[in-house]
């Protein structure tokens, strides 16, 4: 956040203060690490009093102003506790660390001692459980893409299909609720990207018919190799780019806007059509939206799921169906659960739908067969 505000040099030299300020605090025998970034960690060979320091030092960092040439700089504070523990199973770090990040959550509590029998030990656990999961499946090549139909309601077709990653255990299916948090968390989610990009390009040159979309994140317009790593791809693969979507979370996060614009444009030179995931609730708007020139909005699935008794979420698919049309994009209507919300969204001029009263998403093997749906004939 100093680094956003101020720049590079001033962040820096607040670092400095800070460390010089943690190296001349210990009351005790302690030793100074840097854990990453702005994340210290001061190990004492004694546990005695270590609460009563750590209330004292969170006090102290309260009251320090750093003056540095025209700034007076005064800053917030997370503070963790966690003590030698020979039944825990869990390192002496993990244990801080986790309790930092609860610090981090609750307003009230910047400083916090881990619990032995907190839910944080539980989560912890679990992340490192599909972590291993995860980069098992990636070495073992079980991370597969499914495929869910987008079905044209004015032509009464199946014109494009959505590529959803999956985790293949054995005979079980696995959805990336479970993962794809783990995923970002191990800097995984470009990986994954390209892998899904990799089986997408191989079905496109057989299925050249019909789109494909695929599903990324700001997180990986904002890595520099991926725009060279696609091209790498075209070039492997004899495909039409325009055949394929890229759809952006837009509930996701991005620090530089310009990027993602330049990405985006680059990726529409090459011939991609992008689409904009999970429209109407994450941090894009309408103003974003002029500036991507997107070709499909996907209106998030809260809004279409109670349509039929949710007057706020009914205007608000058509304001957005009206939006996308007045840019020249096309509307698609996720979470189509039903004859029923299927006939409502048609009646409102949505172009395409998606959702489980078409199809669930399948594997491969099953576009054929989801190619000879038709609803209203």
């Amino acid at each position: 956040m100093v680094q956003n505000i101020y720049g590079p040099k001033v962040s820096g030299e607040v670092l400095t203060v800070l460390i010089s300020f943690l190296q001349d605090f210990p009351r005790s025998t302690m030793t100074l690490y840097r854990i990453y970034n702005d994340t210290f960690a001061l190990l004492s060979d004694t546990k005695v009093h270590l609460q009563d320091e750590l209330k004292y030092l969170y006090n102290r960092l309260s009251l320090e102003h750093i003056p540095l040439d025209e700034f007076d700089i005064s800053l917030n504070y997370s503070l963790s506790l966690a003590l030698p523990c020979a039944q825990s199973e869990l390192p002496l770090f993990s244990r801080a660390d986790i309790a930092l990040d609860e610090a981090k959550k609750q307003e009230h509590r910047k400083y916090l001692s881990f619990d032995e029998n907190s839910n944080e030990k539980e989560l912890f656990k679990t992340n490192q459980d599909w972590a291993k999961r995860l980069q098992t499946a990636l070495h073992e090549h079980r991370l597969v893409a499914f495929f869910q139909p987008i079905y044209n309601i004015k032509k009464d077709k199946v014109m494009k299909f959505e590529s959803l990653v999956r985790m293949i255990e054995g005979d079980k299916v696995i959805s990336p609720y479970f993962f794809l948090d783990v995923a970002k968390q191990m800097g995984k989610l470009s990986d994954i990207t390209l892998l899904m990009l990799r089986q997408v390009f191989e079905l496109a040159q057989k299925f050249t018919e019909v789109e494909f979309s695929i599903n990324t994140s700001f997180e990986d317009f904002e890595e520099a190799g991926l725009l060279h790593d696609i091209e790498a791809l075209i070039k492997e693969f004899d495909i039409d780019t325009n055949k394929i979507i890229i759809e952006i979370l837009e509930t996701g996060k991005y620090k530089d806007e310009k990027h993602v614009i330049k990405t985006i444009t680059q990726l529409k030179d090459i011939g991609f059509k992008i689409a904009i995931d999970d429209f109407g609730t994450g941090n894009s708007n309408f103003a974003h939206l002029m500036l991507m020139q997107v070709d499909y909005i996907k209106i998030d699935g809260q809004f279409v799921k109670d349509i039929l008794n949710d007057e706020q979420g009914k205007n608000i698919t058509k304001t957005i169906n009206s939006f996308a049309h007045m840019t020249g994009a096309k509307s698609i209507a996720e979470f189509v659960a039903s004859k029923e919300i299927f006939e409502c969204i048609e009646n409102l001029g949505i172009d395409y739908a998606q959702g489980y009263y078409i199809s669930e998403p399948k594997p491969a093997s099953q576009i054929n067969a989801m190619l000879n749906i038709h609803l209203k004939t």
